[in-house]
């Protein structure tokens, strides 16, 4: 037989087993990502919904129809959606939760189960949380420029469709003669219309606060109020309550004021505008009362003539630049230094005396309260549950112990929906699933030890790389090879006659190699991974053993490979050539090249196998 052919012959097998290798590689891939199914239903969000990022277009923070888990709390469902880097909170809306990412896609799942109804990309960055309406899930998108960084980034609004998850419409935020238009917060739907603060400005352009009124079904815009203002601010989402949209501009520095905007939502006509000495940062109503939150506590009342009326909320000691929720005349919120609160305190608005406090480790979100708990999201212990009346502690419940949780939380009856990196979580009464399945659960489990992680890692790579030997072995005969190998494999292991060997005995024979591979490669492998920790500890710098694990699986590799080889042409073969199906030469440069050709497929499959397992063992984030 010709040289060119052998050599063509054994990529062949080497192809079969880069083909075998990958498919195996993608059907992992495939049960780490989860699939995309079915579609959600559509009906006008309840008050039982959270259909805000602060349960309402109030942003109250308060579902007086929801209690929230109580026993053996743990999630119920998770589901990836994405991006680590996602900025915003799930919303609920009639069995539907709905999530943006970062990657430009907002995600809706039952809320039920979790299971995916359908994905949308937006186009862009989503910067807020969507707002539900009857028809549609709204969020801004923020559009990343081109080029050197000196023309700004675009926002618009952007509505899809929540039965079919299909864009129905995108309203650009744009102001003429201000170049840069930034709107990242939260925005608001309410009887049938989208509303959304921008900042405008740009270089050598006097700044502006503008609101947009979008028409939900059109996209078309109803109205927009433009307040000129210098310098820059801070602006909170819009709040709808009674006919009128209110706005707060908080200004940056001490000698600032906060400006609260009061804006008729059919007409866009101003109703009044006030300036409070306070550094407002958030804007939230509950009993005919606008509540400005910052270093102070403030209220905005409109009297009957439509005149507002400021007050003070005395001794309420919120952090600055935390938002807070109302409920039922108790005010609860965040509580500590600046930029780390360290409890969770409830307050009576009408005296300011404090009701209860509750420590809580790093307090990253805005509270969400039920008629019986209140829930928040902690850098340090994740999600934790304190008793409405008495701050008690209920529960706590840390899905992602990396990075905790600093995304606001919607409750929905006895659920507590959450996002932590990658995924979205429902936390219920015995609640007992984990990230990734039956996967993820493996992978919690060798997480806790990293030394067995890395070694049934390197076992399973071994298995891999036995499988694949055993799968070549007996492919190889199919392709026009020497059959010789694993016909007197199969003789020696079933002590028959060559003659008599069958397909079957000879498939069996390649399984034995299969296994024997696989146990060389695991035990070369496993010594090299438990020696790792050692030259560790004897200071071998941490990027020279990240490079060691794969330069011992190539090693390794060599060794088991060509040591397979080898002794199939001089211990298995025969020393008679008269029994061979090809000269002894032939037989031995054939299945070199076909060992070869499988090491080769090994370095293609190999890294894209390590990294899988690494991923399923310690999940970085």
């Amino acid at each position: 037989m010709s040289s060119p052919r052998i050599v063509r012959r054994a990529l062949a097998v080497a192809l079969v087993a880069v083909v075998v290798a990958t498919v195996a590689t993608a059907g992992v891939a495939s049960v780490l990502a989860g699939s995309t199914a079915g579609a959600a239903t559509t009906a006008e969000p309840s008050a039982n919904d959270w259909s805000h990022p602060h349960h309402d277009a109030r942003y109250s923070g308060f579902n007086p129809h929801a209690t929230g888990p109580t026993t053996e709390v743990g999630p119920t469902w998770v589901t990836r959606v994405g991006s680590v880097e996602t900025a915003v909170s799930p919303t609920v809306a009639d069995g539907t939760v709905y999530v943006g990412n970062r990657d430009g896609r907002v995600v809706a799942m039952d809320a039920e189960t979790g299971r995916v109804d359908w994905r949308a990309n937006v186009e862009g960055v989503v910067t807020t949380a969507a707002a539900v309406g009857p028809e549609r899930a709204f969020v801004v998108a923020q559009t990343v420029a081109e080029g050197d960084g000196t023309e700004p980034d675009s926002f618009a609004v952007v509505a899809v469709d929540r039965e079919t998850g299909e864009v129905d419409w995108r309203y650009p935020l744009a102001v003429d003669g201000k170049p840069y238009v930034h709107a990242e917060d939260a925005l608001t739907y309410a009887d049938g219309r989208v509303f959304v603060a921008a900042f405008a400005g740009g270089r050598d352009v006097e700044s502006a606060s503008v609101a947009f009124a979008v028409d939900a079904a059109s996209g078309e815009e109803v109205w927009r109020h433009v307040a000129e203002r210098p310098g820059e601010y801070h602006l909170a989402a819009p709040v709808v309550a009674d006919g009128v949209v209110y706005l707060l501009d908080g200004g940056y520095g001490a000698n600032r004021s906060t400006y609260v905007t009061g804006v008729d939502a059919a007409r866009g006509d101003e109703v009044f505008e006030v300036a409070l000495d306070v550094q407002g940062q958030s804007l939230l109503y509950a009993n005919g009362t606008a509540y400005v939150v910052g270093d102070a506590l403030a209220t905005v009342d409109v009297a009957a003539n439509g005149t507002p009326v400021v007050g003070r909320v005395d001794g309420v000691n919120a952090t600055p630049f935390e938002r807070v929720a109302i409920a039922n005349g108790t005010l609860y919120a965040a509580v500590g230094s600046v930029g780390s609160p360290s409890a969770v305190a409830a307050y009576d608005l009408a005296t300011g005396a404090e009701r209860w406090r509750a420590p809580a480790d790093y307090v990253d979100t805005a509270p969400a309260v039920t008629r019986t708990m209140v829930v928040v999201g902690t850098l340090g212990e994740g999600v934790v549950a304190f008793d409405r009346d008495t701050g008690e502690r209920l529960w706590s419940q840390n899905p992602h112990e990396h990075f905790g949780v600093d995304r606001p939380v919607a409750v929905v009856n006895d659920t507590v929906y959450l996002y932590a990196p990658w995924h979205v979580y429902a936390l219920g009464d015995e609640g007992t699933a984990v990230a990734g399945g039956f996967l993820g659960a493996l992978g919690d489990l060798l997480q806790e030890n990293a030394a067995l992680g890395l070694l049934v890692g390197t076992l399973a790579t071994a298995a891999l790389v036995g499988v694949g030997y055993g799968l070549v072995v007996v492919a190889a005969g199919r392709f026009g090879l020497s059959r010789s190998p694993p016909t007197f494999l199969a003789a020696r292991l079933f002590r028959t006659a060559p003659a008599d060997v069958s397909r079957g005995k000879r498939v069996a024979a390649g399984l034995v190699a299969s296994v024997a591979v696989a146990f060389a490669y695991g035990v070369l492998g496993s010594a090299a991974t438990l020696l790792a920790p050692l030259l560790s500890s004897v200071g071998l710098p941490g990027g020279l053993l990240f490079v060691l694990g794969p330069v011992t699986g190539v090693v390794a590799g060599v060794f088991v490979v060509g040591g397979a080889w080898w002794l199939l042409v001089n211990r298995v073969l025969p020393a008679d050539e008269s029994l061979l199906d090809a000269p002894l030469a032939t037989v031995r440069r054939e299945w070199a090249l076909v060992h070869v050709g499988y090491l080769l497929a090994l370095a293609v499959v190999y890294p894209f196998v390590q990294f899988i397992v690494l991923l399923l063992v310690f999940r970085p984030i």
